[in-house]
Order: structure tokens, then sequence, then C-alpha cells
């Protein structure tokens, strides 16, 4: 799965990135902070992707032992509506997973006294839960040294051996790969209906040309969220379920054949701390009607419930396919995720819910800070790019310090993709559900 990652952003240029901002009431202790940033370009996961030495070889972590980790300070104070532009201008900072830098760390001073803190890294190099619990181990100062090899250390002869002989290895796997790909496209008994291939998206004339996606952040009060999904019928994730459904609606993910939105669900599956995996996780797809998700949110439970307890066929399905990824062209690759995604038919919805945060994860510099969001943010993305998914709606959701934050990136085809309209959207969707709180932007 770190290989198909790896493969796309090579072959598409887009960053999936991810992103911590930290929000003060007061000023962030600068030595504090670029002591947590030092200790973070300590650890293992301080880390880039080396290509194998050979062309059907798979990469392999590296020790990034070039790349700084410096504060970067604003210049001027914003005014404190200023917030989500500086961490979107903050998240367009360069970022490689492949020659570095890997993270970036950002400071904001505001007009009204406050301070944001900004980091980013790369969604190839970590999933979620992996970068947030390194954060917090830095925070924590606890020992986590690297035992990858530097970048180039190994050579280039030792290299092509040891990749060659990682590759004769895989051969039973990639065999394996091989057979459950041909019985995915042409099943053995006649009765069994092939799987349809994913039509490819027409190519728009401006393909290349690059889209800022907008982005908007919700904040609720935790104790009137959740007193809202039980008024409503469920719990506080199937309200957030219910929540993305509705915004899938108003950014129009239906499904074509059934008016469905399809809920795709991360599931973390990281085995223990030495799991060095950047993408350690499952997925869970779930289907809800959006029209009927305002009436009473069980519906969003009962289905969530029954996916949490299925066995994961589509998860079961892609893994038996990823040993093909180091022999097959990039574009291929692309092809392979779009058959099992579907995105031409499900338009599916990624809805991540981190759940509570560590209290300690909220003290960049130290000291508690006032708000903490998590943020998905893609950069580099192009019209073809767009075509190629039929769109974006990512949706990150975590709670920290009494606070939800529901952090929402879209981007509608032919519809006016600006920060305002996402605002109005998400306000709307908060009003359907009976819910108050804020939007920014």
């Amino acid at each position: 799965m770190d290989q198909v990652a790896f493969e796309l952003h090579r072959l598409t240029g887009r960053n999936q990135l991810m992103q911590c901002v930290w929000v003060y009431d007061s000023e962030v202790d600068l030595e504090a902070l670029q002591g947590m940033c030092d200790r973070i370009r300590a650890m293992r996961t301080y880390r880039l992707v080396e290509s194998s030495a050979v062309p059907f070889g798979r990469p392999r972590w590296v020790r990034d032992d070039r790349s700084p980790l410096p504060v970067r300070i604003g210049d001027t104070v914003l005014p404190r509506t200023a917030l989500m532009a500086w961490a979107n201008t903050h998240a367009r900072t360069p970022i490689d997973p492949a020659t570095g830098p890997a993270w970036h760390v950002g400071l904001q001073r505001f007009s009204d006294g406050t301070s944001a803190v900004s980091m980013v890294t790369s969604h190839v190099l970590f999933d979620g839960m992996f970068a947030l619990n390194t954060v917090r181990l830095a925070i924590a100062k606890t020992p986590n040294a690297s035992s990858y090899r530097a970048r180039g250390e190994r050579g280039r002869i030792t290299g092509w051996c040891a990749d060659l002989g990682q590759a004769l290895l895989d051969v039973p796997r990639t065999l394996k790969a091989l057979g459950a790909l041909a019985a995915l496209v042409f099943p053995r008994t006649k009765s069994a209906e092939p799987v349809a291939p994913v039509a490819a998206p027409v190519r728009p004339a401006d393909a290349e040309r690059v889209v800022e996606m907008p982005a908007a952040t919700v904040v609720v009060d935790l104790a009137h969220w959740n007193a809202r999904a039980r008024a409503l019928g469920g719990h506080s994730h199937a309200l957030l379920l219910a929540f993305c459904a509705r915004l899938a609606l108003h950014q129009q993910r239906r499904r074509a054949t059934d008016g469905a939105v399809s809920l795709v669900i991360p599931i973390d599956q990281r085995c223990d701390a030495d799991d060095d995996r950047a993408l350690a996780m499952g997925f869970r797809t779930i289907t809800l009607d959006p029209d009927a998700v305002t009436d009473g949110i069980a519906p969003a439970q009962k289905a969530l419930m029954a996916a949490l307890r299925a066995t994961a066929h589509q998860q079961d399905a892609t893994e038996a396919l990823l040993p093909v990824v180091p022999w097959i062209p990039g574009a291929t690759t692309a092809t392979l995720v779009n058959q099992l995604f579907r995105y031409d038919e499900n338009r599916p919805v990624t809805c991540s819910n981190l759940g509570e945060l560590p209290s300690q994860l909220g003290a960049a510099d130290g000291t508690p800070c006032r708000m903490l969001l998590v943020r998905a943010v893609d950069v580099q993305v192009t019209v073809g790019e767009l075509a190629r998914t039929h769109g974006h709606l990512v949706i990150i959701s975590s709670r920290h310090n009494g606070v939800l934050s529901i952090c929402i990136e879209a981007y509608q085809p032919g519809a006016e993709n600006s920060a305002e309209r996402l605002r109005d959207i998400a306000i709307k969707t908060l009003e359907e559900f009976g819910l108050k709180g804020t939007v920014e932007c």
C-alpha cells in the first residue's frame, strides 16, 4: 500500500499532506517549540523514500540526514480571521517524500494576541495516527532513534543485489497476485459476471492546470454535538457519518445508480510500535441515503456497526493485488486504484475519525493550546487528476479540549470551488442537524 501511494505521487505529482494546527491564546515558547522539532528530526520517523536500484524492486525507507527542521516565523502580524488562509499557505511550502524536506513547521502571530503553530508532513510517509504519535513522542521527549540507513549508503551494486534478491523471494506472492488480478478481470465460471472496467474519464483540455482545493473547518462544542447525536437516535460517530453524507449530497457526490453516498472509513491496523508502514490501515465502505439522515442517525449507526463487524472483503482483495505493483507501469497503478475504488460509480467520500486526541498532543511548546486541528491537504493537484477521481471530498474529524473539529477539503468539477461556498455548505449542513458551531475558511 505504501508503494501504491508513492507511485501515484510520482505519476501525478499530487502531494497528499497532513497538517496539525495548534492555536494558542498567547505567545508561543519558540525555544521549546524548536526543541520539539529537533527531537522529531532525531526520530526514526524522520525519513524519506529511496527508489530501488532495479526497475521492479521495492523502494525503501532511508534516514533523512540533510534537511533541517527550523521553525518558519511569519514576517508580519495577521488578523485572526486569516488563520485558515495562513494555514493553507503554509501547507503549500514544498515537501517531497523522496528528496526532502518531508516536514515543515511554521509559527504565526495574530493581531488579537493569539498565535498558531502549523506542522505539515507527507501522507506518503505516514498515516494520520502514525504522524500524531510521532509528534506526541517528541513532545513527551520519548527516545525513538532512527535505525534506517542514510540515503545512498548501500551503494549501487549492493542495493542492486539486495533488491534483486528480494524480488526473487517475492516471486511466489507476485504470481499469486497475478492470479488474483486475472480472476478479477476474467472469472473462471460462466455464471460469474466479469467486473466491468472503469471507464477512463474524458481528459479535460486544461488537464495540466493546477488548482487549489477549497477547505473549511467546522468547530462545535463537544457536549452540544453529543447531545444532538442522542436526540437524533445515535452516538457521536454516527452523527459524523450522517453529517458527511449531507456534505456529499451538497457536493453532488451521490452514486448515479441509486442516489446513495459511499463513505470510505479508514481503520487503523498498526500492529505495534515497531510497525513502520506508512499506511497501516484498512478501509470499510458504508452506504447511506443522504435524504434520510437528517430525520435520524440510527441507520448510520447500524451501517457503521455492520461494517466494523464484517470481514473486510474489499481490503482483502486489495491486499491480494498489491504484490504486482513493482512490476507494472505507474499509469497501470492508477488504473488499478480506479478499479478498486470505482471513482466513476461510487464517488467515494473519505470520512476519517481520529477520535479523542491525547491531551499531551496539544502542548507543542510544552504548554496546552486552546485548539488543535488535524487536517488533510492536497497540493499540486491538476484538473486532470481531479477528472480521474471525479472530484474530491475528504473529511477529518478529531476531538480535543472539549471541542469537535471537522476539517473539510472538497472540489466539485463544474461548480464554483471557493472557500466561501464550502463554508456556506458547511453552515447549511450544521443547520440541517440542529447544530450550532463556527466555520473557518
